[in-house]
């Protein structure tokens, strides 16, 4: 008698908590908007789900609009940069090696490394004011033309 009662008290109990509970979702779908924002929400999932399916494609347009870039400003590529870099810095190890034997090889070493980042700033500036040059002339037989 005393397990029936407490399982009817706990029956009541949780009828009471499911009914506040699906009372309070009706008023939230019905009165408070939750049908336009569950209407949102779901917009907004289909337009991510949409985006990245057409991700691969959309980077492989970009891909290929950089490329093209690329070709029509002749700008050299990264990659083949850090591999230039990557070989030069090679070949000041190998000569660090050698330079710890003694100090007199060590001040050649320095030396012939500070050259070389001089030289290498110098050719760029050099660079720079040609193509600086340049664009200048073009510029200039552009706007000589009009």
């Amino acid at each position: 008698s005393s397990t029936n009662k407490g399982l009817q008290a706990f029956g009541i109990l949780l009828s009471v908590v499911l009914g506040v509970l699906v009372g309070h979702y009706l008023i939230y779908w019905c009165c408070r908007g939750g049908k336009d924002s569950c209407t949102k929400y779901f917009a907004r999932r289909q337009l991510l789900n949409d985006t990245y399916k057409a991700l691969p494609e959309t980077l492989e347009s970009q891909h290929h609009e950089l490329d093209r870039l690329k070709h029509h400003t002749e700008l050299p590529d990264e990659e083949k940069k850090e591999d230039d870099e990557e070989e030069q810095h090679g070949m000041l190890e190998c000569e660090e090696e050698e330079c710890q034997q003694s100090t007199v090889g060590w001040i050649k070493c320095w030396v012939g490394k500070t050259l070389s980042r001089f030289h290498k700033q110098t050719e760029e500036e050099e660079e720079e004011a040609d193509d600086k040059k340049d664009k200048t002339q073009e510029v200039t037989q552009e706007v000589g033309g009009l």
